[in-house]
């Protein structure tokens, strides 16, 4: 069994620790807010008191926090960056191509093999059959990890050397996902606004999905508890508009749904379910 240290708590970095808990592996795990790790104490996990403990515990460390500037910021404190060196370290936050590519230049630099990987799919599906993490990077990082992160998907493929490419898979199918996400949100408007019960379009959806998740939600008019919240989608879409410029892509589609998110983010939905865009479309704010 594999010895790695898991950063960052959120419901993405808790179910990832949860389950290499499961699998057998001797797990670490530090977070900025020690509340969140009671859970997985009780699954097996140690729990680090710095982020410099939890670097030295494991060769292998995941990093499942906000974003790459976040991370470097974090691992790049005076008493922090020391133990970067001989670690094998996995980038799983979002971000674009070019910051993953970065990252893995900052990394190498300080003695440690990157590898960058996009989880395609939400925490709940974390270990199951469904599950797909793509990776890129260095090729030794890879062959030092995948032993240990094969518990967490059914399907990891490996993208090669260029640190960006699982990144720009990522952001092309967030673009896919904010593309139904948005119709369907625009979709139940239609319905209400024409007196049609919102619950026949989840019923064209019978097979699951988002759409069918976007259109009960609205049918229920609830909205807690996400497995991504309104908040993590707008920063997903920060990064695909992001790499449309970068990229010299036309980039009316991404400001078009960064627009639309900060206004969820104003009327103060960032914590609930995308699917509380309905306010926003069809002017009902909440009550």
């Amino acid at each position: 069994m594999g010895v790695v240290t898991v950063i960052g708590l959120g419901l993405m970095g808790s179910a990832l620790a949860r389950t290499l808990c499961g699998a057998g592996h001797a797990v670490t795990v530090w977070n900025r807010s020690s509340a969140k790790t009671a859970p997985l104490v009780a699954a097996g996990a140690k729990v680090a008191v710095s982020a410099a403990e939890a670097l030295r515990a494991s060769p292998l460390v995941l990093v499942c926090i906000n974003d790459h500037p976040s991370t470097q910021t974090l691992l790049g404190a005076a008493d922090v960056e020391p133990h970067l060196a001989g670690r094998t370290l996995v980038q799983l936050s979002t971000g674009t191509p070019d910051e993953a590519r970065a990252s893995a230049a900052w990394a190498e630099a300080r003695g440690a093999a990157f590898l960058s990987g996009a989880i395609m799919v939400f925490p709940v599906e974390i270990g199951t059959a469904s599950a797909v993490i793509m990776l890129s990077g260095a090729e030794a990082a890879h062959l030092a990890a995948r032993p240990t992160l094969t518990c967490l998907a059914e399907t990891i493929p490996y993208l090669g050397a260029d640190a960006g490419a699982a990144a720009a898979l990522d952001v092309a199918l967030l673009s896919c996902f904010m593309g139904l996400i948005l119709g369907a949100v625009h979709g139940a408007a239609v319905c209400r606004s024409e007196g049609v019960e919102v619950g026949w379009l989840a019923r064209l959806y019978q097979d699951g999905g988002l759409v069918q998740g976007i259109a009960d939600a609205v049918a229920r008019d609830s909205y807690g508890q996400p497995q991504a919240s309104l908040a993590t989608w707008a920063a997903a879409v920060s990064h695909i508009r992001d790499q449309a410029r970068a990229a010299g892509l036309d980039s009316g589609f991404p400001d078009y749904a960064h627009a639309m998110l900060q206004r969820g983010l104003k009327a103060g939905y960032g914590d609930e379910d995308i699917a509380a865009m309905i306010r926003i479309i069809s002017g009902r704010p909440a009550t």
